[in-house]
């Protein structure tokens, strides 16, 4: 959906899409939260760098900043990801950013067993 007041795009469930248009718009005229979360613009701006690596797994420090107004708390936290699984822990687990999009981002720019030693991105 497109908030056609502040151009914010949210993505939502499976559900029928005269089903979700009626649930936004009520959420909209009653100034509550609409479902769904936000894909545009960005929330949040992660930086990753690599702090160690191992034949089973890479280790990268997240620091991520909030884009929202008012902002979410900055995140300065070691993610833990297995390169076989590709599944992650953090010893320090935060409920406001997704580390699987982190995860995943690695992932994505790992090339022959090499995983990626920094970058930055939003989402």
């Amino acid at each position: 959906m497109i908030n056609k007041q502040t151009g914010v795009v949210t993505a939502h469930s499976s559900l029928h899409p005269t089903t979700i248009g009626k649930d936004y718009d009520a959420a909209i005229q009653a100034g509550r939260p609409v479902q769904g979360y936000q894909v545009y613009p960005p929330t949040w701006r992660v930086h990753i760098e690599r702090i160690r690596e191992t034949r089973a797994e890479v280790d990268y420090r997240v620091r991520a900043e909030s884009l929202t107004r008012p902002p979410q708390p900055s995140v300065d936290h070691e993610l833990i990801v297995n390169k076989h699984t590709h599944r992650f822990y953090t010893e320090t687990p935060a409920t406001h950013v997704t580390f699987g999009e982190v995860a995943a981002w690695a992932q994505a720019r790992s090339q022959n067993g090499a995983w990626p030693e920094s970058g930055t991105f939003e989402f």
